[in-house]
């Protein structure tokens, strides 16, 4: 504005301020038509912001906004331009679970603009509570004897809720020991598992029955039994109080049973029946024959009994045998077997002899004179059962000690299985005067004994046997002893 009467002129334009400053100087400088200058200035402070409240809150962080434990909310009032800000909010503290606290805080700048601020906080420290539910058959001892369900109950204990996953589940196949777990979380972030192991044993124990001895037919034994037992206990276990067993005596039947539990609870019992035949048959030889010392003189029958000493019988395939021929010591067997397969054998030896003995006489020449001598065996043989006795004896010696004319000699043999036959021999003792020389010049001994001989084989060649006798009459006692004159003598009378 010009304060004298030449006026004023400036060149100061419009000045607009559109950021905030804590104080911008404007100034203007005019000059009056004299040529004089006055100048201005202003300071101009400008601040459109509002402060900035902020919540500064700590404490554990869940999930979803939540927050697990204890909460502290303070505040922060922050000037959003040059003219500064105030205020008086005062911190907060969330102890306990809540599905909402609200807190809220104001600020004024400087240049007096307000803003305010708001929070709200949820709080949820509790974890859920997960129980595991199975249900099924309960045996013994915590183990379940049929399939077993397992189910879970999800309690949540704050404000949050709870979810899980966790889905129904079957134990179906025998365990000793299955685990299952279920974990559940809060809608705040905390989590909590359950678990719970499930014990499955859906059969009793297998029984079988050990039996020891000898086996036989047909499900028999034929030695002492053994009956004992095995167990197999499932996963279990199992107790039992079986014992050992001994049949020792024959039977068609005779049972035996154990009984056993298994850990869950379950019985099995299982039963065995043992049959025991350890005798052998009977067999008895019948045989019929003519007999005589032990030896059969006609044919021959050999039959068989056969006897069962046990329960399980006796079979036999033996057959009657017949003998017809002469034979030695000739066995004959029966085999048979009781119906359990023990074996029993009979046997008899046959000894079969019908025909006679063989006796007879070699040697003989039938004819004899008184110079020769008489030599004719006498045998007798029997192929099989011997001779017991016979009669037969050797015929020998000089002729001319044997009687004149025919003699006849008889002899039997009997063998061993009673059979007998005879045997007879005959031979005749002659004289001649060739013989009766012989034998008289075999008699006369002594000195001149030549001439005697001559003598008397002359007239006996000469036919003279009178006058032989005569002469060893004589001679008896002297040239010829008394016993062979009388022996010449004697023959000598056969030739008159």
């Amino acid at each position: 504005a010009a304060n004298g009467p030449s006026g004023a002129t400036s060149t100061c334009g419009v000045s607009t301020l559109s950021t905030n400053t804590a104080g911008q100087v404007f100034a203007c400088t005019a000059t009056s038509g004299a040529g004089k200058s006055g100048s201005a200035d202003v300071t101009v402070k400008r601040d459109d912001s509002k402060p900035v409240v902020a919540a500064v809150v700590s404490g554990p962080e869940g999930t979803d906004g939540w927050y697990t434990g204890d909460v502290t909310v303070n505040w922060t009032a922050t000037a959003g331009g040059p003219s500064g800000a105030t205020a008086a909010c005062v911190g907060s503290s969330v102890n306990s679970n809540t599905l909402g606290a609200t807190f809220g805080c104001s600020a004024k700048s400087g240049a007096g603009l307000e803003s305010s601020e708001s929070i709200t906080i949820k709080r949820d420290d509790s974890s859920p509570t997960v129980t595991p539910v199975v249900t099924g058959a309960l045996g013994s001892d915590g183990w379940y004897t049929g399939n077993a369900t397992i189910s879970w109950n999800v309690v949540s204990n704050g404000p949050s809720g709870a979810t899980s996953g966790c889905t129904v589940s079957t134990l179906s196949t025998n365990s000793a020991g299955q685990a299952y777990a279920c974990t559940a979380t809060s809608g705040a972030g905390k989590s909590a598992s359950g678990d719970v192991t499930v014990k499955r044993d859906a059969d009793g124990p297998k029984i079988t029955p050990n039996v020891s001895g000898t086996q036989g037919l047909d499900g028999w034994y034929t030695s002492n039994v053994s009956i004992g037992w095995s167990v197999a206990p499932g996963i279990s276990g199992a107790t039992s109080a079986c014992v050992v067993s001994t049949l020792s005596g024959n039977t068609s039947s005779a049972s035996y049973s154990c009984s056993a539990k298994s850990g869950a609870g379950i019985s099995s019992s299982e039963t065995v029946t043992v049959k025991r035949d350890a005798s052998a048959p009977t067999v008895t030889p019948v045989v019929t024959g003519t007999k005589f010392n032990g030896w059969y003189t006609s044919d021959v029958t050999i039959a068989w009994t056969v006897s069962a000493n046990g329960p399980s019988g006796a079979t036999s395939p033996c057959v009657v045998s017949t003998q017809t021929a002469d034979t030695g010591d000739k066995p004959f067997t029966c085999g048979a077997a009781s119906g359990a397969g023990v074996p029993s054998e009979g046997s008899v030896t046959i000894k079969r002899d019908a025909t006679k003995p063989t006796i007879g006489y070699t040697g003989n020449a039938g004819t004899y004179t008184l110079d020769q001598n008489i030599s004719i065996s006498c045998s007798a043989s029997d192929a099989l059962s011997g001779i017991a006795s016979n009669s037969c004896a050797p015929i020998s010696g000089a002729a001319y000690h044997f009687a004149v004319g025919v003699t006849t000699k008889s002899a039997t043999a009997v063998d061993n299985a009673g059979n007998s036959n005879s045997a007879t021999t005959s031979f005749t003792v002659r004289a001649t005067s060739g013989s009766l020389c012989t034998l008289t010049r075999l008699f006369v001994t002594g000195p001149g004994e030549q001439g005697v001989e001559n003598s008397l084989c002359g007239k006996l060649e000469k036919g003279n046997y009178a006058p032989y006798i005569n002469e060893v009459q004589a001679q008896s006692g002297k040239k010829i002893t008394v016993t062979d004159a009388n022996i010449l003598i004697t023959w000598a009378r056969t030739l008159l």
